[in-house]
């Protein structure tokens, strides 16, 4: 059987912890090179590959902090466990004799108060020790059950270190489920790639994002009130919730982003910020933001009937001199600009890309009141 790699990258933010090869709390081990001697603070990105034959895996592998002796966590290997008659895979290469499936499982030592929190969206408790975790996206139906759509292969430990698993394949995380004394992660992969990060919880949620990629601000509106379900079966259950919030004063405005946005059934212009904003004679709310135009087409029978070599160019605009916008024909299925401008009390085409294939009017929106 060939070799399967486990490789682990440790980012460090405290240098008096090391990782021990061999036997810990003894005067004989081999450490593993992982920093530079005179550093204070330091992002290490030293590579451990400890990769090798799994059928007979007894190497063990510690997170340790030199200046107290502080044993942070440990791999499992097949001799742990030998005091009690629960069988416990040890950190392991698996291949599966039922259907050849092959996974890779990192087994780490739990102490009796560390607790877990991550691995993304559940409804389950914060604390995911005790509990098991299929990191694989799955509609939960609600919030019930263990299912997860949201999982992100990643966890923080009370014990001052995070664990990034590299891999898009799924995961089954057991925190201490079958076993009080370890949590297994098993990677549907013949390769484990693990970033383990050291140091204060905002330092390791730092560091992994700056792996992984950090998420915009959302914007203030989606900070508001949230307000769905499943689904909603009708536009009669749908406006029976929104009578329901109105009726027991629950706030259920609209944040609208800097600029001028005109309403468009009212034609009512409303500036940035919160506002409640009624819905017309369709019982929805369509904001078109000031400084657009778009393209509108003659109803027909069916879309295949409609004529699309003459279109309405709708402006919506206050103050705009320039208005900008896009439009897609099924002739090319191109998203081609279109760029208007003013001249006198009329806008005109400045940038005209099916010049000759569509015969424009230009309508500028009729505004009804500024809010």
């Amino acid at each position: 059987m060939k070799n399967r790699i486990f490789q682990f990258k440790f980012m460090l933010f405290n240098l008096s912890v090391v990782l021990l090869a061999g036997f810990f709390n003894t005067a004989v081990y081999c450490q593993i090179p992982i920093g530079s001697p005179g550093k204070t603070q330091a992002l290490l990105n030293e590579v451990v590959d400890i990769s090798g034959d799994f059928r007979n895996f007894s190497n063990t592998y510690y997170l340790a902090d030199s200046a107290d002796g502080k044993l942070i966590t440990k791999t499992i290997n097949n001799i742990d466990g030998s005091e009690t008659f629960t069988p416990l895979l040890p950190f392991s290469f698996v291949r599966r004799a039922s259907d050849y499936s092959t996974s890779m499982d990192a087994v780490f030592s739990l102490s009796p108060d560390e607790k877990i929190f991550g691995c993304g969206e559940s409804f389950t408790e914060f604390d995911k020790r005790g509990q098991k975790a299929v990191l694989w996206t799955d509609d939960a139906n609600g919030t019930q059950n263990e299912t997860m759509y949201k999982p992100v292969p990643f966890f923080l430990s009370s014990r001052g270190y995070g664990l990034f698993m590299h891999t898009s394949s799924p995961v089954t995380c057991d925190f201490g489920k079958y076993y009080s004394g370890i949590y297994s992660l098993m990677i549907g992969d013949d390769e484990a790639d693990i970033f383990i990060f050291l140091g204060k919880p905002k330092d390791i949620l730092n560091e992994y994002t700056n792996i992984t990629g950090k998420a915009p601000m959302p914007p203030l509106w989606s900070f508001g009130f949230w307000m769905s379900r499943i689904t909603y079966y009708s536009e009669a259950e749908g406006c029976e919730v929104t009578k329901k919030l109105r009726e027991n004063k629950i706030p259920s405005d609209v944040y609208l982003p800097p600029g001028q946005w005109i309403d468009y059934q009212t034609a009512k212009v409303y500036s940035g910020g919160w506002h409640n904003i009624e819905a017309g004679k369709i019982p929805i709310v369509v904001l078109v933001h000031e400084g657009a135009v778009i393209p509108h087409i003659a109803l027909a029978q069916s879309t295949a009937q409609m004529d699309w070599s003459k279109l309405d160019l709708i402006v919506y605009a206050t103050d705009s001199k320039k208005v900008k916008g896009l439009i897609c024909l099924p002739s090319d299925n191109l998203l081609h600009k279109i760029s208007l401008v003013k001249k006198g009390d009329q806008f005109i085409m400045e940038i005209d890309p099916l010049a000759g294939k569509v015969s424009w009017k230009m309508t500028l929106f009729q505004i009804n009141a500024v809010i």
